[in-house]
């Protein structure tokens, strides 16, 4: 979800067939585009670490994009804490779109929705795994 162009998400099929054997797999995750509308516009998330917490904000941008902005505060060895901040922006695309330049090079695509359901337009994550066929490049 970290590529916005759909240009550059037909790439990285490519590449991973490219580099595949055939019967290999590429396995991988996205939110979809309702996944990404239901992240919250509200108080930020906190992770508490051993030695660290980490706040995720979440700004919805315009449909299919979202920024997360993290901070993580690290704690040093004179417990003091450092600060790490990153903009995460994650964008999505439709499932027929994404399932369509599969096929071109893979000879089988599944998709799961990881919550054990049906995949829906309701699902909030999908999970591919796709076999290279011995013909496909």
């Amino acid at each position: 979800n970290h590529l916005h162009r759909f240009s550059e998400w037909k790439q990285v099929f490519f590449f991973f067939s490219a580099h595949l054997e055939p019967g290999g797999a590429f396995i991988f995750d996205i939110n979809t585009e309702h996944g990404l509308s239901t992240y919250p516009d509200e108080a930020p998330v906190i992770i508490r670490g051993q030695n660290n917490f980490m706040t995720i904000e979440y700004y919805h941008q315009k449909k299919s994009f979202i920024d997360m902005q993290v901070t993580i505060f690290e704690q040093q060895l004179d417990q003091s804490f450092q600060k790490l901040e990153a903009t995460i922006t994650e964008r999505s695309f439709p499932r027929e779109r994404v399932d369509f330049a599969l096929r071109t090079h893979f000879k089988e695509v599944r998709v799961q929705d990881p919550e054990n359901r049906r995949v829906t337009r309701w699902s909030n994550e999908l999970l591919y795994t796709c076999i290279k066929s011995p013909s496909c490049n």
